[in-house]
Formats: structure tokens, sequence, C-alpha cells
């Protein structure tokens, strides 16, 4: 999973809790673990994490690729397109997310803050805002 940002979407620090939602698996080995869906990252319920954020010219999504490729002076010129793959992903909007965990009835759906005085940026998953942020909590399971 990679955001897609601009040079118009700058390092912001959270000057108040944010709400967002994550995607996870429910793990059936360890009851109360929750587990990221591409980096096997685990989280439980209550807990706030922490990591680094990480921004690279070479995402590893099909879309910016294809992109890059068809409007290539656009992008390097003007744009300055990059992806965030390092730190914690998230949704802006609960909807999105459950779009995207219909595709797999193994995933749920978590409520989470970016906690205030987080680092973050904000950005786009193809089609749906989201957030990569250096740090998260998950608060509850809302869609299972």
């Amino acid at each position: 999973m990679c955001l897609i940002i601009t040079k118009f979407n700058k390092l912001e620090i959270a000057q108040e809790d944010i709400k967002c939602y994550k995607i996870l698996f429910k793990s059936f080995a360890v009851p109360d673990l929750l587990v990221a869906q591409y980096q096997d990252f685990g989280y439980r319920l209550g807990e706030t994490y922490h990591t680094n954020i990480s921004v690279s010219y070479d995402c590893n999504t099909y879309v910016l690729s294809f992109f890059k490729r068809m409007f290539y002076d656009l992008f390097n010129s003007f744009l300055d397109v990059k992806g965030v793959n390092q730190g914690f992903h998230s949704y802006v909007k609960l909807k999105n997310a459950i779009k995207e965990r219909n595709i797999d009835k193994r995933l749920v759906v978590c409520e989470c803050i970016i906690p205030k005085g987080a680092k973050y940026y904000k950005g786009t998953y193809l089609c749906y805002k989201g957030y990569v942020s250096n740090s998260i909590k998950i608060n509850k399971i809302i869609c299972a």
C-alpha cells in the first residue's frame, strides 16, 4: 500500500487527534491481535504505535507507475509525485475503508486516531483519501 502525494501535500503535525480508519486482519492464532494486510505488523486495541515515515519516488503501485509513464513531464516538472510507503496507513472516510474491506471478508475495519503531535501526510490511495502517520492508536473494531 502506498499513499500518493504531490508537492502540494506537505508533512503536517496533528494539532488535535485525527479520527481515521484502518483495515486489518483479525488473528485466529492470537485472539486479541490485529494484523496489517501488507506488512504483517501486529496491533492491539487501545495501544499507540510509533514508526518513521518514508517518502520515495519508487513507490510500488501500478497506478503511480502508469501515470508517471503517461504524463512523465507533468509529474516530474509540476506535480513532483511521490509515494509514502513507510508509516501507518489509514483512510480518511469510514465508507471508503468499508468498500476496501469488502474485497476480503476476513478483514475488519478499525476506528483509529492519529494522536495530537504526530506527523502525517494526507494524500490518496487510488481514488480514496488517506493518511500515512508516524503514530496511530487503534481504538475499536467497527466493522467485522
